[in-house]
């Protein structure tokens, strides 16, 4: 086994360099904070599914593929615009990527500009443009170049494949047709998975044109977003962007990189991308991980029973999504989120039933009522492992930019040794049950195995501690005090070497939806639309009275550290 994983990361390794020999060496690049005047084209386009009606304008941006070198080619970034409203003074536009956290409110940046585009406009005055777009390397209209890393035609394929590399590694019999493991797994369960993952990653770079996966990282996205900023409201212009999950990555980057640009750079819900540059992408899991079973178990402890918490506080819902007011339902999306974001197999059902910390989970609410029908532990689960079975990805989502963006070069050697530590800790960890109630057992999501994952940017962002840039306006930080899909991070973590962030934390438990009138909503509204920080904190899920008597501090806490 040790030597089959060996020559997969030696040919993962060979798929991507050897077409590239002629190709500049990837660099660390320092912080620049100036950018070649480009001249691009706007190709109007029309718009796709689902906002293919007059309201909204959509087209094609013509970038350099390497901003560095145009004369390597050239790529093109699809974006939807919801224009100003006629008769009011048009002020700017607001950028926005809803990220991974749009899976809490919508499916993709589409589905969130039409569910959540009307409330923003109105609530910021009318008076500017918001603006979606596909990033280098994800989309799910294939119109950006380079497009997502798409290895299947189809969740048959995919199917197909994991199969026959189950078969082939000698874990078949350990898996349903659904390729969910029958029994939980055992600790020598983790080297076969990883060395199945491996052979998924070299079957899709066998598919790709590896040429442009250097092109994909996150520094070439903040360089496309200034350009569409200079061609749609002028040289120079300041910068509006709000970015949640994955697109707070972005914000991170464009205020360290253009902070004489950074006008109101809204961070929501934040990775850490100093620890993914510089740090194992398997450790930063496992905290991620280990995070979101505390936040879980948390969620149980307080709000379980009737006579525990209050609706507010353990609730996810809003008068859009009243369902979600019952703790049960809270919890269960909860759930499910944290195992699409980190779960990198599943079990079946029948597992799940016997785990005992997952049916006691479960178990404390009473009464499971979804829609006004009752549920048992046994449905709940059953229904789980339902949605998570039909949740099928054919592309590999954001690995080849994360693991793209990562400082050290990819070599066989490192590579190896990385694998071995992965190995070892997964056997330890489901040797000794660690996971919770996450699974009966844990397993990363691809993008937290960089090691297998050959390419690295040509142009990636380095971390400089001694270097300090201050933003153009004060950069505001959201953060949750109980979010499962993200640990509150410090401020030296989120925007290294920006001292005038600010920080504003929702508690106890993250509600990502939009609604303007509530706390949050208020809050990101005044800020993108007028520069406005807030003074407080926004406390559970309440609607502020016109007093404001909704909003607090907690006692000794400050807004520009956490």
């Amino acid at each position: 086994m040790a030597v089959l994983i060996l020559q997969s990361i030696f040919l993962l390794t060979a798929l991507v360099w050897l077409p590239c020999a002629r190709a500049e060496q990837s660099v660390q690049v320092p912080i620049q904070t100036s950018q070649a005047p480009h001249s691009s084209q706007d190709n109007r386009i029309d718009c796709r599914p689902p906002l293919d009606d007059s309201r909204f304008e959509c087209g094609l941006f013509d970038v350099p593929l390497d901003w560095a070198n145009s004369s390597l080619g050239s790529g093109r970034i699809y974006y939807t615009r919801l224009p100003a409203s006629a008769g009011v003074p048009r002020k700017g536009t607001i950028f926005v990527d809803p990220g991974e956290a749009a899976a809490y409110t919508a499916a993709d940046s589409w589905d969130w500009l039409q569910r959540r585009g009307d409330e923003l406009h109105n609530s910021t005055g009318g008076g500017y443009d918001i603006v979606v777009w596909d990033a280098r390397g994800l989309g799910s209209n294939n119109l950006t170049t380079p497009g997502p890393i798409q290895c299947f035609d189809s969740a048959e394929e995919k199917k197909s494949f994991y199969w026959q590399t189950s078969k082939d590694m000698g874990i078949d019999s350990l898996l349903n047709e659904n390729l969910a493991f029958l029994r939980r797994q055992q600790p020598e369960d983790a080297e076969r998975w990883l060395a199945v993952q491996s052979k998924m990653v070299e079957y899709c770079l066998q598919k790709q044109d590896t040429n442009t996966l250097r092109y994909m990282g996150t520094a070439a996205t903040v360089r496309d977003l200034v350009a569409m900023a200079d061609a749609f409201d002028g040289p120079g212009s300041p910068i509006i962007f709000w970015g949640m999950s994955y697109g707070a990555r972005i914000g991170s980057y464009l205020t360290r990189m253009f902070p004489d640009r950074a006008s109101r750079i809204l961070l929501d819900a934040p990775q850490a991308p100093t620890e993914d540059h510089v740090q194992n992408a398997f450790e930063v899991w496992r905290r991620d991980i280990l995070h979101a079973n505390d936040t879980l178990t948390h969620f149980i402890n307080e709000c379980s029973k009737p006579s525990k918490g209050s609706a507010d506080k353990c609730s996810l819902g809003n008068s859009e999504a009243p369902e979600l007011a019952k703790p049960f339902n809270s919890f269960k999306i909860m759930l499910i989120l944290a195992q699409l974001t980190y779960m990198g197999w599943r079990n079946a059902a029948d597992v799940d039933l016997y785990h005992p910390l997952l049916n006691h989970a479960f178990d404390s609410f009473e009464p499971m009522i979804f829609y006004n029908e009752k549920l048992s532990v046994e449905d709940t689960i059953m229904g789980l492992n339902l949605f998570l079975q039909h949740h099928v990805s054919i592309d590999l989502g954001i690995m080849p930019i994360v693991c793209g963006d990562v400082l050290p070069e990819h070599d066989v050697d490192t590579s190896s040794r990385a694998h071995h530590d992965v190995v070892q800790h997964l056997r330890d960890d489901i040797h000794h049950d660690k996971s919770l109630i996450m699974a009966a057992s844990a397993f990363p999501h691809l993008r937290s195995l960089c090691h297998l994952w050959p390419a690295r940017a040509t142009e990636r962002l380095s971390s400089d501690p001694l270097r300090t840039v201050e933003a153009a306006h004060s950069p505001l930080v959201v953060q949750y005090m109980a979010d499962p899909l993200a640990r509150r991070l410090p401020m030296t973590v989120v925007l290294p070497g920006v001292p005038n962030a600010h920080t504003m934390v929702q508690t106890p438990y993250a509600d990502h939806h939009y609604i303007p009138h509530s706390c949050r909503g208020q809050v990101i509204s005044k800020y993108l639309s007028e520069g406005e920080l807030p003074k407080r904190w926004c406390f559970e899920n309440r609607i502020p009275k016109n007093d404001g008597s909704e909003f607090g501090v907690p006692a000794g806490a400050t807004l520009k550290t956490l």
